[in-house]
């Protein structure tokens, strides 16, 4: 009996970390269109369409921090891991604003092309990408200098970035020109345009099979191509209207988020084939895979809702109900923490998982700390925990796992004028940019700069 009862236990507790549910609703500006999170200060940037600001979320208590007036129409939002700032690109006024985000002001505004919709940031060059639709071409903008160094000519509509870190190439899909225009990110010319279906409208990278995945809205399917040849391997039909995509890299899946059919396809990152459908709810247009605990979100807009699945086995956990059209998602991996910016309803909704990175799973407390030595770091870096746990892991800002090692070599090690046993992590094969270290499975997170 004893047995049993520890074994019921057991699957209650895991049911509990397993739970997902809508923590509380933050009003925020006017239409909220775009969302991203910056992790180095744990906060969530809202880019309000209609009230032209942005509202700022403290991803710790979600409380408003503050609000920020930027020009017409924002409607797209990129982060600066480099020089930590936030850039919003303002649909209606040609122009991207950008945001310092050790203080949270607006440093200066950038004159593009006509109708910016789309950013893409690129961490290797320090690069900023902005899809002009109007005037068909690509804005670069310098990430120290905040000036546009250069104009690439693009298709008809841009309007969707990804980015292929195999060969350091950036797609651009062109909405009503049925193509995509591939850059060379250290040259920045155009190698090849590719040829693709009516209306691409979303690109998603697959960077353990190194291949480039459209969505094309207008005749309801996904182009597969070749990241080494950017060639069209096949094309399938997934359901109709596909909308977003999102990349599972755990399993190596696909999810097409079908608007007309309500549904998502799960596609084979192998075979290329549909494995199975999803009912969802109500017009899906966005999606989300978290990597830390394996779950996709789906942002019904149609309907209110968001469905959660379960990765391992494609089945749906639980259907939270949001504010009305959920247009948007973006994570706080801190704290476990989806936002969910809904349209119609000035609204950004916060659906809380299981334990974040910084709590415990005994009442959510704090938990004990440890020191980082150097920082920035380039080989390796220095670690001195004030308890030993046995495996070091980095995540860079999006959540991925690049790498842990086991605690095995100690080292007597001078930090901040104290003798202590440390740990050496190497950091061969780790590019520069922003990451965070994690000690076993309940400590606090520690930004680590890597310049290489």
């Amino acid at each position: 009996m004893s047995k049993l009862f520890s074994v019921i236990l057991y699957l209650i507790f895991i049911s509990i970390l397993d739970a997902q549910y809508l923590e509380t609703t933050i009003p925020v500006g006017l239409y909220p269109k775009a969302l991203v999170y910056n992790p180095v200060n744990n906060k969530l940037y809202c880019a309000n369409w209609g009230s032209h600001n942005i509202t700022v979320i403290d991803g710790e208590n979600n409380q408003i921090s503050t609000t920020i007036d930027v020009d017409s129409n924002p409607i797209a939002l990129a982060y600066n891991l480099i020089n930590n700032k936030i850039y919003c690109a303002n649909e209606k006024s040609n122009s991207i604003s950008v945001i310092d985000c050790n203080n949270n002001q607006l440093i200066t505004t950038i004159a593009v092309g006509m109708k910016p919709v789309a950013l893409f940031f690129n961490p290797t060059n320090n690069c900023l990408y902005c899809a002009n639709a109007k005037t068909n071409n690509i804005s670069v903008v310098d990430g120290n200098k905040d000036i546009v160094v250069m104009t690439i000519g693009a298709g008809c509509f841009p309007n969707d970035f990804t980015y292929n870190s195999t060969n350091n190439k950036i797609y651009c899909a062109n909405l009503d020109s049925e193509n995509i225009t591939v850059i060379d990110a250290v040259t920045h010319q155009i190698p090849t345009t590719i040829p693709v279906r009516i209306a691409p409208c979303d690109l998603i990278y697959n960077h353990r099979n190194n291949k480039i995945y459209c969505a094309n809205w207008g005749n309801s399917s996904i182009s597969i191509i070749d990241g080494t040849t950017d060639l069209v391997i096949t094309t399938i039909y997934p359901g109709w209207c596909p909308w977003a995509l999102a990349y599972d890299s755990i399993n190596d899946r696909i999810y097409s988020a079908n608007f007309l059919s309500n549904n998502l396809a799960v596609i084979d990152g192998i075979s290329n084939q549909i494995l199975s459908t999803i009912p969802v709810g109500a017009r899906p247009k966005n999606l989300f895979f978290d990597e830390v605990n394996g779950l996709l979100y789906c942002a019904n807009y149609g309907s209110g809702d968001v469905t959660v699945i379960n990765s391992v086995n494609n089945q749906i956990i639980t259907t939270i109900s949001v504010d009305s059209q959920p247009i948007n998602l973006a994570f706080n991996r801190q704290y476990n923490r989806v936002y969910v910016a809904n349209f119609t309803s000035g609204t950004v909704s916060v659906i809380k998982g299981n334990i974040g990175l910084n709590e415990t799973n005994r009442g959510m407390q704090k938990v004990k700390d440890f020191e980082i030595y150097p920082n920035p770091a380039t080989t390796y870096f220095m670690i001195c925990p004030q308890s030993i746990t046995n495996e070091i892991k980095l995540y860079d800002v999006t959540g991925k796992l690049v790498k842990k090692e086991k605690m095995q070599n100690y080292y007597s090690h001078t930090l901040e004028h104290k003798a202590e046993k440390a740990i050496k992590f190497s950091l061969s094969g780790i590019k520069s940019g922003i990451y965070f270290v994690q000690i076993g499975e309940e400590s606090v997170q520690k930004k680590i700069v890597v310049k290489k």
